[in-house]
């Protein structure tokens, strides 16, 4: 029988595209919790990075943009993975500037990848409280 964090990790690796993205959703919503314990989450938040690594070198940018807050929130919990994520977004905001077409679509990704930083950087600064995307009215 597999445990929680074993069907995470399992949903994450998954070959599907849509059930990858929600693992990686859950991987988010699971970080939130209170009593999380960072060790349980630590292998599948490393599996979900390299998930986004490979969406964002093939070009899937709509993954990439749907994966980028739920993975903020686990690098918030698992800080090992914190350091390599910054590094993504980085790598991301300046390859997704050049890659994109049109300046509309290359100002939100860029907005996403800005808010996703924030909302990683208030997280390991409030721990335990509950974000709220109205707090973060003000990314611009």
């Amino acid at each position: 029988m597999l445990s929680c964090t074993d069907f995470l990790h399992e949903l994450i690796q998954s070959a599907d595209r849509s059930t990858s993205l929600f693992g990686c959703q859950l991987l988010g919503a699971i970080a939130l919790r209170p009593k999380t314990r960072p060790e349980a989450l630590t292998p599948a938040a490393n599996e979900a990075l390299s998930r986004m690594h490979a969406a964002a070198t093939s070009g899937d940018l709509d993954f990439v943009r749907a994966g980028l807050k739920p993975l903020a929130l686990a690098a918030a919990v698992v800080t090992s993975i914190a350091a390599p994520f910054v590094s993504f977004l980085q790598a991301c905001s300046t390859a997704g500037a050049v890659n994109l077409t049109g300046t509309l679509s290359r100002k939100y990704f860029l907005l996403d990848i800005k808010y996703a930083y924030s909302v990683m950087v208030k997280r390991l600064l409030l721990p335990g409280e509950v974000l709220h995307t109205s707090q973060y009215s003000d990314v611009q």
